[in-house]
């Protein structure tokens, strides 16, 4: 699992290298964990979304409170600036995601391209309408007004016969009032 992770991050990162979007802005000193609390309540209205005439099987967990994610310096994470930076003013990510899996059969592309539409169209999630891909699909990234990216990508992992859709809702960036230990919330 910790390998289509790794797979699905490269791809949601080199992804985003492309394309119009919405630009990086470090927003002003935040709370780490009120930056968390926000992501999560984007990630439960989407995982709502999903239908559930094709989750049956699902044993992965939803969105998950007590996970704890890695913040991510809001700089390109495969360059060499990423690694050596040590400053204490820059910018960092709040990086959350949760998987599903899908039945057996499901038809995994029309299911993803439904929640985008969902997403656009869901009062609760409030997408800044000049951002949106013309058809969105798999791997396009959508931005809140509030500066959340989310983004769905899905997988058929090796030796299954079933589709796991990623949703990744990462925040703004923002420096936290207190980094938390090993920078992980």
């Amino acid at each position: 699992m910790m390998l289509v992770f790794l797979v699905a991050l490269v791809s949601v990162l080199l992804a985003g290298c492309g394309g119009a979007h919405a630009p990086v802005v470090t927003a002003s000193v935040a709370d780490a964990h009120e930056v968390k609390a926000r992501s999560q309540q984007i990630q439960r209205q989407i995982a709502e979304l999903f239908p559930t005439e094709y989750t049956t099987k699902n044993e992965l967990d939803g969105p998950d409170e007590s996970f704890e994610r890695l913040l991510l310096k809001c700089k390109p994470i495969l360059s060499d600036e990423y690694w050596n930076s040590e400053d204490k003013q820059e910018g960092v990510q709040y990086t959350g995601s949760f998987a599903v899996r899908l039945d057996e059969g499901a038809p995994v592309a029309a299911i993803v391209d439904q929640i985008y539409q969902d997403i656009i169209h869901s009062p609760d999630i409030d997408i800044v309408e000049e951002f949106i891909p013309e058809n969105p699909t798999e791997d396009d990234t959508l931005y809140t007004a509030d500066g959340y990216e989310i983004m769905l990508s899905y997988v058929l992992p090796e030796k299954r016969n079933r589709y796991t859709v990623r949703v990744y809702v990462w925040s703004p960036c923002f420096i936290p009032e207190t980094m938390p230990p090993s920078r992980k919330i």
